[in-house]
């Protein structure tokens, strides 16, 4: 759907929220906290602050999650493994 152009203004502010939510909350954790720092004096070499993060999801467009989704969700690189019985027919539209 994302990758389709078909996202509402709902979703892609509910998307940015859950992020939000979800990286505030883990920083609630001490270990989780000393990773966030580690990764990102490693990988980025800076430290930013979550308030800074926060406002750069804000700043993502919906044209800009539908070009990402386009570029990761391509039918012929996508894969699927079922456990258990299942029937052929059932995964044709898929």
């Amino acid at each position: 759907k994302i990758s389709q152009g078909r996202l509402t203004d709902e979703e892609t502010n509910k998307a940015k929220e859950m992020l939000k939510g979800r990286l505030l909350l883990s920083l609630e954790d001490s270990n989780n906290l000393a990773t966030f720092v580690g990764k990102r004096l490693l990988l980025e070499n800076k430290l930013e602050p979550p308030e800074e993060i926060i406002k750069k999801i804000d700043q993502v467009t919906k044209n800009q999650m539908v070009n990402l989704a386009k570029k990761l969700f391509v039918k012929s690189e996508l894969n699927l493994a079922v456990i258990g019985p299942f029937q052929q027919d059932s995964f044709k539209g898929i």
